[in-house]
């Protein structure tokens, strides 16, 4: 599943995060907080894209770490949460009737 970023001067930043999320997966995305969350997000991301302030990118999910997410623009680091959010409700809503 692969979102990518529609805000202005943001456009070339996206993520893709995996399809296989199991209900304890979920259960922890709602639950865990700092470097446990950011372990098991980094397990579901399959690419990304996350441009930083100092011109550096986040192209590889070994790279999403504390130390370069710190320096992730404030609006690209609120998309993510959002798309990271909308791929789990996407996961809830598959194989019913759009």
């Amino acid at each position: 599943m692969r979102y990518e970023c529609t805000i202005p001067g943001f456009e070339g930043n996206y993520v893709e995060l995996s399809e296989n999320w199991t209900r304890g997966d979920v259960r922890k995305y709602f639950a865990l907080k700092g470097d446990e969350y950011m372990d098991l997000i980094r397990t579901k991301l399959v690419a990304i894209h996350l441009s930083m302030d100092d011109g550096t990118v986040i192209d590889d999910p070994a790279k999403f770490n504390n130390d370069n997410i710190d320096k992730v623009h404030l609006h690209v680091w609120r998309w993510m949460g959002m798309a990271i959010q909308k791929g789990v409700d996407d996961l809830y809503a598959l194989g019913e009737v759009n």
